[in-house]
């Protein structure tokens, strides 16, 4: 059952093309945990807008589920530095802070000693627990996270991440990042979105078969190891060969080996895949 679909959908801004999925369509299925991916300006948060129906836009969108059924979270709120965050959580809920919803909450996401705490006060990690709260506190069928991790350290993003993981069970949740470990924790679809267009839109697995992708073993950039059999791509600071089967993988493997050269392994790796699609679709683009 769709939640919302699109058809050709193009958005511009100042004549300038920001969104352009001409012959695309995206349908996002109930209990899809979709991941999307990009980079900067790639029209992730514009697509989100359009879905959102916060953004003109040509084409097509069918929504078959009500605004109030959507919990969202964009980069950036609209609650003032000064507010305190029992003020905050009343406006958003709707309700006096006695409510037994509100009181539950407040203990699930650890804000008990927050409360009379302003907004500017709390760290990133508090922050975003407070977000989700405020999220998810009308049990909204589509959860929208849009960089909720953004900016912070490494144990406060995996609190989140276990958090959201927690409450999207039964949900369908559409999240934007650029951490590819969230990512993989969190999707079981990935979108991938690079200059508007839509490069890439299935499940991990399907694509893996796509693009006969078995695994990634990554090598030091400075490595002297070549093999001109095994398709590659890079990162800053490694040279990551795609296997396509188990028996390429080992051989791989033994040949590293036997030559003394360290390597890193890990199967269908999400930034690999992602770096070799986008690079396949700019060689076709040319």
């Amino acid at each position: 059952m769709a939640l919302v679909e699109l058809h050709n959908v193009f958005v511009t801004k100042k004549e300038k093309t920001i969104l352009d999925l001409t012959n695309s369509d995206i349908s996002i299925e109930k209990g899809d945990k979709i991941g999307v991916i990009g980079s900067n300006g790639s029209g992730k948060t514009t697509m989100i807008r359009v879905i959102l129906n916060l953004i003109k836009y040509k084409g097509e969108v069918n929504r078959y589920i009500q605004t109030k059924d959507i919990g969202i979270q964009m980069q950036h709120n609209q609650f003032s530095d000064l507010m305190k965050v029992k003020e905050i959580i009343s406006l958003v809920c709707n309700c006096s802070m006695k409510d037994p919803r509100v009181q539950d909450g407040v203990i699930r996401f650890d804000l008990q000693e927050l409360l009379n705490e302003r907004l500017s006060h709390l760290s990133g990690g508090e922050k975003q627990r407070l977000t989700i709260f405020l999220v998810i506190f009308h049990d909204p069928d589509l959860l929208i996270f849009d960089e909720i991790t953004s900016g912070l350290d490494f144990d406060s993003r995996n609190t989140i991440i276990k958090l959201i993981k927690s409450l999207a069970n039964d949900k369908t949740l559409l999240i934007v990042s650029h951490y590819f470990e969230e990512i993989e924790k969190l999707s079981d679809k990935i979108l991938i979105l690079d200059e508007g267009k839509l490069i890439a839109f299935d499940t991990l697995e399907n694509l893996c078969t796509k693009y006969q992708f078995f695994s990634a073993i990554g090598i030091d950039q400075e490595a002297s190891f070549t093999d001109s059999t095994l398709r590659f791509v890079h990162t800053a600071d490694q040279k990551i060969f795609m296997t396509k089967n188990r028996q390429e993988e080992e051989k791989v493997m033994e040949a590293l080996r036997n030559d003394n050269i360290p390597f890193t392994y890990k199967p269908k790796d999400i930034q690999t895949l992602y770096t070799y699609i986008r690079n396949q679709s700019k060689r076709v683009i040319v």
